[in-house]
């Protein structure tokens, strides 16, 4: 749009300005304006290349996430400084190396970093637990259902981390150490019905081309929702896991895996 008093709209030199400062705060990770305003008062050849994208990867070799305060993880790791750098220069494509610059304000500078660096994993690792909650609630759903074994659970993702490099700067790369534990903090395993001492399982054959086999006259003490902990084979030479649906008087037995 040309620039004329009187029209409206912004000129396109301010919203070009407008739209430069949402990009950059987006490159550069700031959830303000402030955190923008003082990384361009400082000279923008002070900082190595690709400093602040903090862009995130995978394979670092990392300290547990519960170093930053979220717990429920399985086990320290202590990498040495050494493959943090290797991993840093590997994941974000920048020499941790590099000697820092002589600038009055890079000590609070990097103190940001580290800050920002800190906050931006924990987000991501809050956003990780709260997905693998879900898919562990869903899976113990189904397991209590009587629709899957009790026998493989999701496990959770690995966690991120802000990691220091040797040049003072600070990066969010993935570590290895899983998020949280298996149940995640919060949950139980799923507790499946438990055979009684009396219990006989029988399986006949498959009713019409169902996914449901017929319960033998042999069947007798089955709890509903009952699931075989193993594979078993049913009178027509079916192989596989068979949870039993109650009815009055009988049931029959649903192929779920």
């Amino acid at each position: 749009m040309p620039t004329a008093r009187g029209w409206v709209e912004r000129p396109p030199k301010d919203r070009l300005a407008i739209a430069s400062a949402f990009v950059a705060k987006a490159v550069y990770g700031f959830s303000c304006n402030r955190q923008l305003r003082e990384r361009l008062r400082l000279n923008s050849s002070y900082f190595p290349p690709k400093i602040s994208r903090l862009r995130i990867s995978h394979g670092a070799t990392a300290c547990p996430p519960h170093s930053l305060g979220l717990g429920g993880c399985t086990g320290p790791m202590s990498p040495t400084q050494s493959q943090i750098d290797q991993e840093i220069a590997s994941q974000i494509g920048t020499n941790p190396l590099a000697a820092l610059p002589s600038n009055p304000d890079i000590t609070q500078a990097l103190a940001n970093y580290v800050a920002a660096a800190n906050s931006l994993s924990s987000q991501l690792n809050s956003n990780l637990i709260s997905i693998y909650q879900t898919a562990f609630s869903n899976w113990a759903n189904q397991v209590l259902a009587g629709k899957i074994p009790n026998t493989n659970p999701p496990q959770p993702p690995d966690g991120y981390q802000a990691a220091t490099a040797s040049d003072g700067w600070t990066y969010v790369i993935l570590g290895t150490t899983p998020i949280c534990t298996v149940p995640p903090p919060g949950y139980q395993m799923p507790v499946v019905p438990q055979p009684t001492t009396t219990m006989v399982i029988g399986i006949g054959s498959e009713i019409a081309n169902t996914n449901y086999w017929a319960a033998t006259p042999a069947n007798a003490n089955v709890p509903n929702g009952y699931t075989t902990p193993t594979p078993t084979t049913a009178a027509d030479g079916a192989v596989g896991f068979f949870t039993f649906v109650a009815t009055i008087g009988g049931g029959w037995w649903e192929k779920v895996g």
